[in-house]
């Protein structure tokens, strides 16, 4: 949910067989590489690529053949590494749904009504079967273009009303837009839940034990779960809090990929409009739910350095 990354050569098998694809230098500044850093709470390799990805992207006015294989081997990577990553962030999902929760809610540790006030649980349903279709529809447009691969010169179809344009990554983003209004009401509950949920902890030292003996034995479930990725680092100590956040911060992340696939699609493309619009929408939510981040990392750094004291 939530939370970047070494290059994966296993990358290069899926490209193209040009030889800009096996440039593996080239893939290597190219890969946009994401992690979800459950410590800091931050998807940071967003951020730590963003200046090769920035420096490796041609203009798209003018695109030799070259350039528009390089564009396409790029876009690839974008895709598998926005698939992987939505596979991370539903695992954190899906353990804290039925690890957590559910025992905390077996055990009659909390009533129904606790749990929802504590964890959104009603919105995080919705979200989590959002993403898992929006993870579907990632896969199929990766099935889709590897298909195709060999007989496009492009990524993106230019036939808007063909198979291919309808499960492009601009339409599959373009259907999230309408669910962006399920993590806003998601983003208003976050905090009194997270407040809920800190309250407990100091008032019911059970509580507090239980949920930190659930939370070591998710540790070990998340790191079984990647240890056969890797292209996945060693994961950090599953953190509840952090894992709640992980909704808004894939929102963000969701921005900083379709403004790099804009980069690397011509205006002329049809898909160069699905992306734009797609952008321009979650751009809105995007800056509250920045700042909403900001201020709740400051108020758990204000809450651990009080428990120091």
């Amino acid at each position: 949910m939530p939370k970047p990354k070494q290059p994966n050569n296993n990358d290069d098998d899926s490209l193209s067989s040009s030889s800009t694809c096996n440039n593996t230098v080239a893939i290597q500044q190219l890969r946009f590489s994401v992690a979800i850093d459950v410590n800091d709470g931050q998807e940071s390799g967003c951020n730590n690529h963003e200046h090769h990805l920035q420096h490796s992207i041609f203009t798209t006015d003018n695109l030799s053949y070259q350039d528009s294989t390089l564009s396409q081997c790029s876009k690839m990577i974008i895709l598998k590494e926005l698939i992987r990553t939505e596979n991370l962030y539903l695992n954190y999902f899906e353990i804290l749904k039925e690890k957590i929760i559910q025992s905390l809610s077996r055990c009659n540790i909390l009533t129904p009504e606790e749990v929802e006030k504590t964890f959104c649980l009603s919105q995080l349903n919705i979200l989590f079967k959002v993403n898992t279709e929006l993870l579907n529809q990632f896969k199929q447009v990766e099935s889709l273009l590897m298909t195709n691969q060999q007989s496009s010169p492009t990524l993106m179809p230019t036939n808007g009303s063909s198979p291919r344009a309808r499960n492009s990554l601009g339409q599959t983003f373009l259907r999230l837009t309408p669910f962006l209004k399920n993590y806003v009401q998601y983003s208003h509950m976050l905090e009194p839940c997270l407040i809920q949920f800190r309250n407990r902890k100091l008032k019911d030292k059970s509580f507090k034990a239980i949920v930190k003996k659930l939370q070591r034995f998710c540790t070990k479930l998340l790191f079984d779960a990647l240890r056969e990725d890797d292209s996945c680092e060693k994961c950090n100590e599953f953190e509840i809090i952090q894992t709640m956040k992980m909704p808004l911060r894939r929102i963000l992340y969701y921005r900083d990929v379709l403004t790099q696939l804009l980069k690397l699609t011509p205006i002329t493309n049809d898909e160069y409009s699905p992306l734009s619009e797609s952008l321009k929408l979650i751009e809105i939510v995007s800056q509250s739910f920045e700042q909403q981040i900001t201020e709740l990392d400051h108020k758990d750094k204000f809450y651990e350095i009080n428990k120091k004291v």
